[in-house]
């Protein structure tokens, strides 16, 4: 991330951050999160979306991902004052974060195709297979070629 970024000192930005992140269903967002942290008590038993999780996931982006304890004992100025670090702290840790994130896109959209490719073992027609489940989908994406003449 860049210098500038605010992601890691403005507050606004970071909760609109976190409300983008609890947008995923909790379930996949569960999977994620222990895919770079780690841990059990991210996998639940339990069908469906309880108020206890969603409050316990929320919790976990605000400490674990928009944060690195590491990062922050090694910045500071003083080890007993929360808050005050060396310059370049806030770079670093955009970096952390934009890292997690990544891995946390890229970790839910390889467990979705693989789910995916699972419950499409030995199908040809995806359109079809989802008319079957129910869902109908209307818009068709046309593909435009371009013809450069060879010279």
């Amino acid at each position: 991330m860049k210098a500038s970024c605010p992601l890691v000192t403005d507050i606004r930005l970071k909760e609109n951050a976190i409300r983008t992140l609890m947008s995923y269903n909790p379930m996949w967002l569960c999977v994620g999160l222990h895919r770079i942290f780690g841990g059990d008590s991210f996998l639940s038993n339990e069908e469906g979306k309880s108020d206890q999780e969603f409050l316990f996931l929320k919790m976990v982006i605000k400490t674990q991902f928009f944060s690195q304890v590491e990062l922050a004992r090694s910045f500071a100025y003083n080890k007993l004052v929360e808050g005050l670090y060396k310059p370049g702290y806030h770079e670093a840790l955009g970096s952390v974060i934009l890292k997690k994130f990544l891995l946390l896109v890229v970790s839910l959209d390889k467990a979705s195709l693989k789910f995916l490719s699972e419950i499409m073992h030995g199908e040809g027609n995806l359109l079809a297979h989802l008319l079957t489940l129910g869902y109908k989908v209307n818009h068709q994406q046309v593909i435009w070629f371009l013809v450069h003449p060879i010279s």
